[in-house]
């Protein structure tokens, strides 16, 4: 209760709450740059570790787009093969 009423007085008073992503996602501008990967990792293993599982399934998601649907046995098959 006193953290709805502190930022209830906050708002009241002309700021603007945000949150941990949203000041990274003002820091960082654009993900289209030679350095965006660099700093997702200090981001996740040092500020907010859980967005991790977000740039994972991202990429998994890329990968699925480009490559077709794949399992980890398949692709554990296809390396023993090559």
């Amino acid at each position: 209760m006193i953290s709805r009423i502190s930022m209830a007085r906050v708002t009241q008073a002309g700021a603007v709450p945000i949150d941990t992503y949203a000041v990274l996602a003002e820091v960082m501008g654009t993900w289209n740059r030679a350095d965006a990967m660099e700093f997702a990792d200090i981001m996740t293993d040092h500020i907010v570790a859980p967005y991790r599982a977000l740039i994972e399934n991202y990429d998994k998601a890329q990968g699925v787009q480009k490559h077709g649907r794949e399992t980890k046995l398949e692709m554990l098959e296809s390396a023993a093969r090559a």
